[in-house]
C-alpha cells in the first residue's frame, strides 16, 4: 500500500544514484525499466564483483598479437581495434530512454568484455554480445563464468 510505498522511498534515501544525470529529460517510450538508487548499486556491485579479478585496469582489453593479425588479414583498417566501454549508467540511461523491458532482445556488436551485455542480462533482456577480438571475447567468457559463480 501508501506505506510501503513511503518506505521504500525512505529506503532509497541510503543510496546516491550511479549518476547524477541518469534518467534525466525524457525517455523516447514509456514504461521501460528504471531503476531505483538501491538496485542501480546492486546491479553495479554484481556487475563490480564478476569482473573485479578478471580485467585490472583496462590493459586486458587490449587486443593481442594474434587479434592484431587476425584483422589485418581480414583487411580491416587498424581503427577497428580501438575500444571504449560505456559506462554502466550509460547503459542503464540507454535502456531506458529506448523503452526497453524484460524480455525484449538487446544486442551488443563490438561487446567487448562483455559488461553492457551482462547488465541488459541481469535486468530481464535476451542479450547477446559479438566480439571479434578474441582476447576481449575471451574476457567476456571469463566474466559470464565469474558471474555464475556468485
Amino acid at each position: 500500500g501508501e506505506e510501503e510505498g513511503e518506505e521504500d522511498e525512505e529506503e532509497d534515501e541510503e543510496f546516491e544514484p550511479l549518476s547524477r544525470w541518469l534518467y534525466k529529460g525524457a525517455a523516447l517510450v514509456t514504461g521501460a525499466l528504471r531503476l531505483k538508487p538501491r538496485w542501480q548499486q546492486a546491479v553495479a556491485g554484481v556487475v563490480d564483483e564478476a569482473y573485479c579479478e578478471l580485467i585490472g585496469g583496462r590493459a586486458r582489453l587490449s587486443t593481442t598479437e594474434a587479434d592484431d593479425r587476425a584483422f589485418a588479414e581480414e583487411g580491416l583498417p587498424q581503427q577497428a581495434t580501438q575500444y571504449g566501454e560505456i559506462l554502466l549508467e550509460g547503459v542503464l540511461d540507454m535502456l531506458w530512454r529506448v523503452g526497453a523491458r524484460p524480455g525484449d532482445r538487446f544486442y551488443d556488436l563490438g561487446s567487448g568484455a562483455g559488461r553492457a551485455s551482462m547488465v541488459a542480462w541481469l535486468l530481464g533482456l535476451r542479450s547477446t554480445g559479438a566480439e571479434l577480438a578474441r582476447s576481449r571475447f575471451e574476457a567476456a567468457c571469463e566474466g559470464v563464468d565469474a558471474l555464475e559463480s556468485l
